[in-house]
C-alpha cells in the first residue's frame, strides 16, 4: 500500500509538535541548565540552620573537651540592621584532657543569612576578677583618704 505525500506531511508535523512539546517541557523544568552541586548555596537559611552551623563548629573545635553546650536563646537573634544571624552559646570546656576541671566560655557566631556561611566565630573564657576599687584599698567609698 502506497502512502500519499499528505500523510507524510501530517506525520512529520505531528512528530515535530510532540518533540517541540517535550523539549519545551524539559527546558522549563531546568533540565538543560542544571546548577552544579558544588556551586549551589542555600536558598533559605533559617534560624535553626544558623544555630546548627554554630553548634557544629563548636563541637568540631573542642571535640572531646566539650562537656556542656547550651544556646543563649535570649540573646541569639537575626540582626535586621546588619542582616546577619547572631548566635550565642554558653559552654563548659575541660581545661586539659588529664584534668577534669572545666572553664566557662561564651561562644559567639555570625552567620550570613543569604549563603549560610559563618562570617565570624569567637570563643571567650569567662573569668572573674575583683573590681579596681576593691583591689587598691587606698580610700573610702569615693576614694577619699581614710584617717
Amino acid at each position: 500500500m502506497k502512502r500519499k505525500p499528505q500523510e507524510f506531511w501530517v506525520l512529520g508535523i505531528v512528530a515535530l509538535t510532540i518533540s517541540m512539546s517535550v523539549l519545551a517541557t524539559l527546558w522549563a523544568q531546568g533540565f538543560f541548565f542544571r546548577h552544579h552541586p558544588e556551586s549551589a548555596t542555600y536558598q533559605n537559611v533559617t534560624f535553626t540552620d544558623a544555630v546548627l552551623k554554630c553548634e557544629s563548629a563548636t563541637r568540631t573545635q573542642y571535640n572531646n573537651l566539650l562537656r556542656n553546650l547550651t544556646m543563649d536563646d535570649l540573646s541569639s537573634r537575626l540582626d535586621h540592621e546588619a542582616n546577619i544571624y547572631r548566635i550565642f552559646f554558653n559552654a563548659q570546656i575541660v581545661k586539659s584532657s588529664k584534668d577534669s576541671a572545666t572553664a566557662d566560655f561564651y561562644i559567639h557566631c555570625l552567620i550570613n543569612p543569604q549563603s549560610g556561611y559563618m562570617a565570624e566565630y569567637v570563643a571567650l573564657e569567662k573569668k572573674e576578677s575583683a573590681s579596681e576599687a576593691l583591689r587598691k584599698n587606698k580610700g573610702g567609698l569615693f576614694g577619699w583618704p581614710l584617717k
